[in-house]
């Protein structure tokens, strides 16, 4: 929320938002409003596209000019809190889902996005449990060797 607040505020003193920019702004919040709704197929959907815009948006090149570095830097900062939203957007709704396939279906997603996400150690217990229930039990050995890979 700060990062929110910090980069509209950079946009209001140093100009006028990228439609990039105002792209991503615009799939995060609708990223939040679905993960506050608990709509798993929005959220695997919208945290894709606003994962891959945060991502375009961080790999842009600094610029030279010192005033246009400071609006470079709030809007890379910006982009990486909000592709680690989509990472727990993934998550939190996979907790709340009730079914074991839509469990599955966004974790499996989170972990393709990224192996390495912070929310994976605790939504690997879930995952297994939703692989058990679901009758993909065969599948839980070779995920916790992945797990054993990207979480040693």
């Amino acid at each position: 929320m700060q990062a929110a607040v910090l980069f509209t505020a950079v946009f209001l003193l140093v100009g006028v938002a990228t439609p990039a920019t105002e792209e991503l702004e615009t799939n995060y919040q609708k990223l939040k409003d679905a993960t506050a709704a608990k709509d798993a197929a929005v959220v695997k959907e919208l945290a894709g596209q606003t994962c891959a815009l945060a991502r375009q948006e961080i790999q842009t090149p600094a610029p030279t000019d010192a005033d246009q570095k400071a609006n470079w830097t709030a809007r890379v900062a910006f982009a990486k809190e909000v592709e680690l939203f989509t990472e727990y957007s993934l998550y939190a709704t996979a907790l709340v889902s009730p079914a074991a396939a839509t469990k599955i279906d966004l974790l499996s997603t989170l972990e393709a996005q990224n192996p390495k996400s912070k929310y994976l150690d605790d939504a690997y217990p879930v995952y297994f449990l939703a692989l058990n229930q679901s009758g993909g039990a065969a599948k839980i050995p070779a995920l916790a060797a992945k797990v054993l890979t990207n979480f040693p």
